[in-house]
């Protein structure tokens, strides 16, 4: 029974928790928020707070189950951060089915990685979010 008693877990079984819910959370969260982006949209006009509080609501997931104060888990709520953010643009551009294909998210890096200064506001409203999942993530 106590493999279901999350209070009874030690630090590597909750960390492979946090992975998981993680991963969950940022497909959840990150097709949430690219669903809400694509009905808001006005035009090019792009909504940054849509991305943080994804990546709030990810990190504060790894936070709640993982409950861990090592920086490994830090390190996968950037992670899930990230992928909350390419989530959320795959599901913006393709739809809910975009978020399930692969070719979806090279189109979606190449789109990010091009040279102009839209591009650049973008890559750091998206920077924001790895930030963000990096600094909730853990119990400081």
């Amino acid at each position: 029974m106590e493999i279901y008693n999350l209070k009874h877990l030690n630090q590597d079984k909750r960390f492979i928790v946090a992975i998981v819910v993680g991963f969950i959370g940022s497909f959840v969260f990150g097709i949430i928020s690219g669903y809400l982006r694509r009905i808001i949209s006005i035009g090019s006009i792009d909504f940054p707070v849509i991305y943080w509080a994804a990546a709030y609501a990810t990190a504060y997931a790894i936070q709640r189950f993982g409950r861990g104060v090592q920086p490994r888990f830090a390190y996968v709520g950037a992670v899930c951060g990230l992928l909350t953010v390419l989530v959320s643009d795959a599901t913006l551009y393709f739809g809910i089915a975009g978020a399930f294909s692969l070719s979806s998210y090279h189109i979606v890096v190449v789109m990010l990685l091009r040279a102009d200064m839209f591009a650049f506001l973008g890559l750091l409203y998206r920077a924001v979010c790895v930030y963000i999942g990096y600094s909730y993530s853990r119990i400081i």
